[in-house]
């Protein structure tokens, strides 16, 4: 099993959604589950682009290549780390209503 697009990942290390794509294709060529990390930052949560974040996420992780039933989706908003803020069960129904 292996974790992939990790909020630390992204946003710490600046790892790009093109780079998370090609480690999803390579957890699946390699055969290895795969958990995806997908989320959105506080700004992009108030500016009202959670929904277009994590679409743009989903679509990068499996461009070019299927196996999306082989991978496990994490709904992890960045938003949410270490604030004392939670996201709520709607928070993340709302998200996989919408990406499903």
């Amino acid at each position: 099993m292996t974790l992939i697009g990790h909020s630390e990942r992204r946003h710490v290390f600046g790892e790009t959604d093109d780079e998370t794509g090609k480690k999803v294709k390579a957890a699946l060529a390699a055969d290895l589950h795969a958990v995806l990390c997908v989320g959105e930052t506080l700004a992009q949560r108030e500016a009202g682009e959670t929904m277009a974040v994590v679409t743009r996420q989903l679509k990068a992780a499996f461009a070019g290549h299927a196996g999306k039933g082989r991978v496990t989706i994490a709904y992890e908003p960045v938003w949410a780390i270490g604030t004392g803020r939670n996201a709520t069960p709607k928070d993340a129904a709302e998200v996989h209503r919408v990406n499903s």
